[in-house]
């Protein structure tokens, strides 16, 4: 099947809704490793994105407006709450969870323990991801191509920060703040202290997520099929990659490789030691969102309405 490339940059939920139909093909058997356990759980209508507050995976659901609570051990469903609109971003402050809503312009605050929310606090237009760089709460406004600074404590905005058209998604590596902008084909690094831009770094054709592994800064470039690792102090590119499947969604590092959701209902563990071994493990649905909880990897089947776990426990 032959596919035109069409759309000018990704969008959240009807793009993804398209790439359920447009990349149902089969991978084959020599293809997937098998050595692991994978395990699903059941949660809302069409599952996004995904967060962990160091005992419980966050799911949130963009159909439904819903988060569902699960125990990271075993899969427990502990219940689920209405946020009262789609959220894609998701952060957890060390106390407190973060979720975005594109629907009113806000982010939302909800506490663990029994899914109260506890605020909701306005941002800029159409707010899409959502970070916590050990400070302060980041969110990227995809509209009005901004980033706006919360104080956890109380969500009092501490900074509104334009950057370029279309900011999507984010990472930190505790000083500077990373954001994606699918539009001008660029990440830009924004020092967390104040806000200033201090570099604007081009990659390869349509970057989607990005991430810090705690060394570097890497990138998944959705149209090429590729990763670009950057070095985090002046943005030089040391290496681009193939992903090891087509349309790379997200990726998640789990302290040595690099996990890759693409377009082929594969989530793919890559080596990050330059030989380019990988390893792709088959689930059912369109992963769109990865998550590493420090033993397993969650991944956000978005056409399906579950979640699948990915066990670590054989090599």
């Amino acid at each position: 099947m032959t596919i035109t490339k069409i759309i000018a940059r990704p969008r959240p939920l009807t793009f993804l809704l398209a790439l359920t139909g447009f990349f149902a093909q089969a991978v084959t058997a020599q293809q997937l490793d098998t050595s692991v356990t994978i395990e699903r759980f059941p949660v809302g209508s069409y599952p996004v994105a995904l967060g962990f507050d160091g005992e419980n995976v966050w799911v949130t659901s963009s159909f439904d407006n819903t988060v569902t609570k699960l125990r990271a051990s075993d899969g427990a469903n502990l219940g689920t709450f209405n946020l009262g609109g789609a959220s894609y971003g998701v952060a957890f402050d060390g106390t407190n969870l973060w979720f975005t809503n594109g629907l009113t312009d806000t982010v939302t605050e909800l506490r663990p323990s029994d899914g109260a929310i506890l605020g909701n606090f306005p941002v800029g237009q159409n707010p899409y991801d959502c970070i916590f760089d050990g400070t302060s709460i980041w969110v990227s406004n995809s509209l009005d191509g901004t980033l706006t600074k919360l104080r956890p404590s109380d969500g009092t905005n501490l900074g509104t920060f334009s950057l370029g058209d279309d900011v999507f998604r984010l990472a930190s590596d505790g000083a500077n703040v990373w954001a994606v902008d699918q539009r001008d084909q660029l990440v830009f690094k924004v020092r967390a202290s104040d806000g200033m831009i201090r570099g604007r770094f081009k990659t390869d054709d349509t970057p989607y997520a990005i991430m810090f592994d705690g060394s570097h800064i890497w990138i998944s470039n959705y149209y090429t099929y590729t990763l670009t690792e950057l070095r985090p102090g002046d943005g030089t590119v040391l290496g681009t990659f193939p992903s090891g499947r087509s349309n790379p969604s997200d990726l998640a590092f789990d302290g040595s490789d690099v996990w890759v959701a693409s377009g082929t209902s594969a989530v793919t563990r890559l080596s990050v030691d330059g030989s380019g071994a990988h390893k792709s493990y088959l689930i059912t649905g369109l992963p769109t969102r990865l998550l590493f909880d420090g033993s397993a990897i969650w991944a956000a089947c978005f056409n399906s309405a579950d979640v699948a776990k990915i066990s670590r426990s054989q090599p």
